[in-house]
């Protein structure tokens, strides 16, 4: 009687036991199934919509800085991209059928030809991800955020680039299950940067007027060599506090045709006052004279500036910008004027953590009368 009892308990406990078996595989099964199945349903999207949020974490995965949106709006031949601070929309990108960035903040609108080897659509730049994954195998297929996902986990060794050094890391990735559009939908890295897609939408309506330029903005026109006569007069000052050491270089352009005459004159005083001087002249094409007068009055990287002031240079109006906070600790300062022959260009620049100030002091387009002033002096971007 004792044994027929016990017999019967085993035996319930048994099939309770085998019910939540098959209960808990049967969970497992549906959710493998789901994963499979959305894996074969999908097609590459012909337009989307992405939200994706990027962020810093320090060793013990706190979050060390304001996490930064990017926003990404793509069809089959246009793609936009917005970057945004503090909700705050700091820069546009489209390219495809339009090529132009916009700098909301401070009212510009820049415009480009498309790059020699064309244009590579929202879709293309996933698909070059994916090369990344595909000598990978996936550790775990996981849901995430709703959406199937492969997860793949790999140690990078790290590389060296200039005077850029990213040390050897370890990445965690959670890539969308479809082999056509494998889209990050998580990224994390050891080395301290990781993001996640917030919003995803794929095959949803994206408004044409999203690509086209906005009218309200002012142009950045890129620096361009007058085709007329013309002299450039640029003064460049370095010192070191720490060392003692200064130097002051004039830099001359002398534009005659398709050629420009460029003078240079160095002088540098020790720290002992000792004083060397150094002067040297050559001939430039058209080509070498805009890529060294380019990196004389180069822009400021305008989605990460923001108008300061303005001042007024011989009669014409000058936009001072500074870093942002993102950028504040450069201590940077560009003084930017909108050149009728010259195009948009720095005529003043600061660097205080380096004692560096690049200044032009005269601009001369065909000996014209009212071109033949100096820029830079009393009624000019020295004001504070």
């Amino acid at each position: 009687m004792i044994s027929a009892k016990a017999d019967q308990k085993s035996g319930c406990f048994s099939l309770r036991l085998a019910r939540m078996f098959d209960f808990i595989m049967t969970k497992k099964m549906i959710r493998l199934v789901l994963i499979v199945l959305s894996t074969r349903c999908f097609a590459e999207p012909n337009s989307g919509f992405i939200h994706r949020v990027t962020y810093k974490l320090d060793e013990k995965g706190v979050r060390t800085a304001v996490p930064q949106d990017y926003k990404t709006w793509f069809t089959k031949s246009n793609t936009r991209k917005e970057t945004c601070q503090h909700g705050e929309v700091t820069a546009i990108y489209v390219t495809g059928e339009h090529w132009w960035n916009a700098y909301p903040r401070i009212k510009r609108l820049e415009r480009y030809s498309p790059p020699p080897w064309g244009f590579r659509s929202f879709r293309e730049e996933v698909s070059f991800f994916a090369k990344r994954l595909a000598n990978r195998e996936p550790v775990a297929e996981e849901m995430l955020t709703g959406f199937p996902c492969r997860k793949f986990s790999w140690h990078d060794p790290g590389q060296t680039s200039g005077c850029i050094r990213i040390p050897a890391h370890d990445v965690t990735c959670w890539a969308y299950a479809d082999d056509d559009f494998p889209i990050a939908l998580r990224y994390e890295s050891t080395f301290g940067l990781s993001s996640e897609i917030s919003q995803m939408k794929l095959d949803c309506e994206v408004p044409a007027e999203l690509f086209e330029a906005p009218g309200d903005l002012r142009l950045i026109r890129p620096l361009r060599i007058p085709t007329r006569d013309f002299t450039i007069e640029i003064t460049e000052r370095r010192s070191s506090s720490e060392y003692g050491w200064r130097e002051q270089t004039r830099h001359q352009f002398v534009g005659k045709g398709k050629t420009v005459h460029y003078a240079l004159d160095k002088t540098t005083v020790s720290s002992r006052a000792e004083e060397s001087v150094r002067s040297s002249e050559k001939e430039l094409s058209v080509e070498e004279a805009l890529a060294q007068l380019a990196g004389l009055l180069r822009s400021p990287y305008w989605a990460g500036v923001v108008k300061a002031a303005q001042a007024s240079s011989n009669g014409k109006i000058v936009d001072i910008y500074v870093p942002d906070s993102m950028r504040r600790a450069l201590e940077e300062k560009y003084w930017v004027l909108d050149h009728p022959d010259l195009g948009t260009i720095t005529i003043k620049r600061t660097e205080k953590t380096q004692n560096h100030v690049i200044e032009v002091n005269r601009i001369r387009i065909n000996d014209e009368a009212e071109r033949n002033k100096q820029i830079g002096q009393t009624d000019s971007p020295g004001a504070k």
